[in-house]
């Protein structure tokens, strides 16, 4: 409730600390986009053996993979995949769930919309999530993907809320993630949608 307590925990080194803060980020996506700037600064400073040795340790590891998932989608350096590949070497994805604990109210839109469009780093690892990490805060680089399965699911989000919408309401959905190319892609996609009208009057819709 917001009341100051003495922190119960004891970290006796860097690597137990940084397991703890990714078994932690299940609770704050801010604390997510941390661990990732984190790692995305500090790798090659960072014994993999031994952030191994503590990841197998933690109560959800699998963050882990979260965490990595983005700072590779980052870094895209050769030398990182391997290193992310031997941390993870083993781990499996856990049976589909919410990642973050207590985010959203039960039963809420926000519940559906991490169900159904749920950015691929979290999916790759069995979680249900759409905040994307921001790091670099000066220049707000913003992470995370939407697959094809979920960049359907909010074109249909779309035309339940809006009827008809343009490629500007559906880029601003996905965070201008995807070029205008790729979203008229993924409306071709999607059976019966239909342009209607041209020029900047054009939209789209049943």
């Amino acid at each position: 409730m917001g009341e100051k307590k003495p922190w119960p925990y004891r970290p006796k080194n860097l690597y137990e600390l940084v397991a703890l803060a990714a078994d932690m980020s299940r609770f704050d996506p801010r604390l997510l986009g941390i661990l990732v700037e984190f790692v995305e600064l500090k790798w090659l400073e960072i014994n993999p053996v031994l952030l191994r040795q503590e990841i197998k340790k933690m109560d959800c590891p699998q963050t882990f993979g979260v965490i990595l998932g983005f700072t590779d989608s980052f870094l895209k350096q050769k030398e990182f995949s391997y290193y992310k590949d031997y941390l993870l070497r083993g781990l499996r994805p856990v049976t589909p769930q919410l990642y973050f604990s207590g985010l959203h109210a039960p039963a809420s839109g926000s519940i559906q919309q991490s169900a159904t469009e749920s950015l691929r780093e979290y999916v790759d690892w069995g979680f249900l999530a759409r905040e994307r990490p921001i790091i670099h805060k000066e220049k707000r680089v913003t992470l995370g993907h939407w697959g094809p399965q979920a960049r359907q699911n909010i074109i249909k989000r779309l035309v339940q809320t809006k009827k008809q919408f343009t490629i500007s309401d559906y880029l601003d959905a996905i965070d201008h993630s995807i070029t205008r190319q790729q979203a008229l892609t993924d409306f071709k996609n999607v059976k019966g949608l239909k342009l209607k009208g041209s020029g900047r009057g054009a939209r789209w819709g049943y």
